[in-house]
């Protein structure tokens, strides 16, 4: 590019790491494995033509959507004032120049970009070799975020760090004066989203086959538990890896643009390195239980994984997935100590779960409606199907609630409970608690996953200790 004269040192700012909080060269692997997993020989064979042929292949095989990166914000607002007083602001990375020019088109204050090119790759002590040739020796400032950029900070007029408190103070021990810009740090709180502990919640329905057919003995119980953290593991290894799949759609959402992996918290290879060790931790956990349990848990991650990569994006056949994973767990929870589950329970699981399903999506597509999202990402879904699948999701609710009718008028109930007649007070309910869900979710005042909803819920605990008193009084407990 045509060098650009003026009085004041240029600013040259880093892409990877700085101004966007990811490496858009592993964003775009990611995006075209998506895409299509078949590519990976292809991508593996390119890697041993060399870095600059490989950044080309990527480049022209998958184009990242610039407006859906996780950018710094605080560096923008350095590069904005820094602007404001004279500075031209340059981008300087060893992205592929596709890359770099679809980035700079965005913001008005960046005046142009060097980057990697068919003869160049724009990276270490030839980025420094490029800017001396062009501003001269101490004739720019430069904002990176990584060892590899010591050289370039050396060679600058000015230093300026992204990174860790313990980065900036090893930069500072090797380049005097440099300056913090974004000082990134990571919490706890960080770490418990990227598994999604929350999510864990769904697995406590291994629990229910054991405190239904009251065998709470302290051997049960701790196994369950090994079992629940063996599904929990195993599940937040899917969950990280559905977040790297899902990254663009992630971001353009209204609420999960803050997951770790879309916001930029976690970087992918990150991600790789936590999801491979919870599922090992998962699997070893799984197969400390039973070998019939393990064999479960495999199956539960294929299903899982199938349904990331594939079911997910297929119409209707998405919340049949997740509603039989629902049930699933319950299965999961008979399969660790040995206990029968009722049909008459998993039917009505099925109905519930079927129907919650519909809420998450029937909330999304309202999402659409209101304008808070542009588009049901990586779902199948139009605003138009909103009426079907609100009438879908609440007419499996009702039916969830008529196999609960009929499971209590059964001769079962009759040998179960001292009292079945309590029973009957869970329907009107249960009819309360769907429909009430059914409105908010109509309102657009449904949480976009409803088991989060009723996690934080107060209504929905109140009905949850009217159960339990009721199952009590039922089997003449508090009689």
């Amino acid at each position: 590019m045509t060098t650009i004269q003026n009085n004041t040192a240029p600013l040259c700012v880093d892409l990877d790491g700085t101004l966007i909080k990811t490496d858009s060269l592993i964003e775009s692997i990611v995006k075209l494995l998506g895409q299509n997993f078949l590519k990976l020989p292809q991508i593996f064979l390119n890697v041993f033509k060399g870095k600059i042929a490989f950044k080309k292949y990527i480049s022209q095989s998958v184009t990242l959507n610039p407006k859906a990166l996780p950018y710094n914000q605080e560096v923008i607002e350095f590069l904005k004032s820094e602007h404001q007083k004279g500075h031209k602001v340059l981008l300087v990375t060893a992205a592929h120049e596709s890359i770099a020019k679809l980035v700079c088109d965005q913001f008005d204050f960046i005046d142009g970009f060097f980057a990697t090119n068919d003869q160049l790759n724009l990276l270490g002590e030839n980025k420094a070799d490029k800017l001396v040739q062009e501003f001269g020796e101490n004739g720019f400032d430069y904002v990176g975020n990584e060892k590899k950029d010591l050289a370039i900070w050396k060679r600058a007029r000015k230093s300026y760090v992204v990174g860790s408190p313990s980065f900036l103070s090893w930069v500072q021990a090797n380049v005097p004066g440099a300056q913090s810009v974004s000082v990134i740090k990571k919490k706890l709180k960080d770490f418990l989203n990227m598994f999604r502990v929350h999510q864990w919640v769904k697995n406590l329905l291994m629990f229910l086959p054991l405190i239904l057919a009251g065998r709470l003995s302290l051997d049960l119980l701790l196994t369950t538990v090994v079992g629940f953290m063996a599904f929990s593991f195993s599940a937040s290894s899917i969950y990280i890896l559905n977040d790297l799949l899902d990254l663009e759609s992630d971001r353009l959402h209204p609420k999960k643009f803050n997951r770790p992996f879309a916001s930029g918290t976690f970087s992918i290879p990150t991600g790789v390195v936590f999801s491979a060790l919870s599922l090992s931790l998962g699997l070893c956990l799984g197969a400390s239980v039973s070998w019939p349990f393990f064999g479960v848990l495999l199956l539960y991650l294929l299903i899982t994984n199938l349904y990331s990569i594939v079911f997910k994006k297929m119409m209707l056949v998405d919340v049949v997935i997740l509603a039989t994973l629902y049930v699933y767990r319950i299965f999961a929870g008979g399969i660790v100590t040995e206990t029968l589950i009722s049909e008459w329970f998993i039917a009505f699981s099925m109905f519930l779960f079927f129907c919650l399903a519909l809420v998450k999506r029937t909330s999304e597509v309202i999402a659409v409606e209101t304008g808070r999202q542009k588009t049901v990402s990586g779902r199948s879904y139009k605003v138009v199907d909103k009426l079907a699948l609100s009438a879908l999701g609440a007419s499996s609710g009702f039916l969830a609630v008529l196999v609960l009718a009929l499971y209590i008028n059964s001769d079962q109930v009759k040998l179960l409970y001292q009292s079945p007649q309590y029973l009957w007070t869970l329907c009107p309910f249960m009819m309360y608690w769907l429909s009430r869900v059914w409105i908010l979710t109509l309102r657009d005042e449904m949480h976009h996953d409803p088991i989060v909803f009723a996690v934080k819920d107060k209504v929905t605990y109140l009905i949850g200790v009217f159960f339990v008193v009721i199952f009590l009084l039922a089997q003449g407990v508090l009689l």
